[in-house]
């Protein structure tokens, strides 16, 4: 937990960079504040995060969550508008086999003045022989306000 009161300053309690995680075998789950910077654009804020992680043989991993850029955790809630915005976002990545990977990623974002999403997919090849060959496809979109 991070908290911060400072009395005579007139603020409010601020709790930022407090999170509580849980994983249980093949699901995770966070709620608090989060920063995902695997993305092609950074989101952060207060939110929920899901994970599935697969154990198979083809490997199968999936991550979604939605995010209030509001970094206080104790701010007032604002179901349908937010000043600073929202984001959600989405990830999966598949393992064929050791050769072949994809990934696909999907990300909806929201501020004040701007909504813009991004979809992107990527193909990974393996030759064994320490060289990897990435190739990405994506698209994105912006309208301001």
């Amino acid at each position: 937990m991070n908290g911060i009161y400072w009395p005579r300053s007139g603020t409010d309690l601020q709790f930022q960079n407090t999170w509580l995680k849980i994983e249980h075998r093949l699901l995770g789950l966070q709620l608090g504040n989060l920063n995902v910077s695997d993305l092609d654009i950074n989101v952060n804020g207060r939110g929920a995060e899901f994970s599935y992680t697969g154990i198979s043989e083809n490997k199968f991993n999936i991550n979604a969550g939605i995010i209030e850029k509001t970094y206080n955790l104790f701010d007032p809630f604002h179901l349908n508008y937010s000043l600073r915005g929202y984001s959600t976002f989405a990830t999966a990545a598949i393992a064929f086999n050791e050769k072949i990977t994809t990934n696909h990623q999907f990300v909806y974002d929201t501020d004040s003045s701007q909504r813009s999403f991004i979809i992107k997919n990527g193909y990974t090849y393996n030759n064994r022989k320490n060289t990897f060959y990435n190739f990405d496809f994506g698209y994105g979109y912006t309208l301001s306000e």
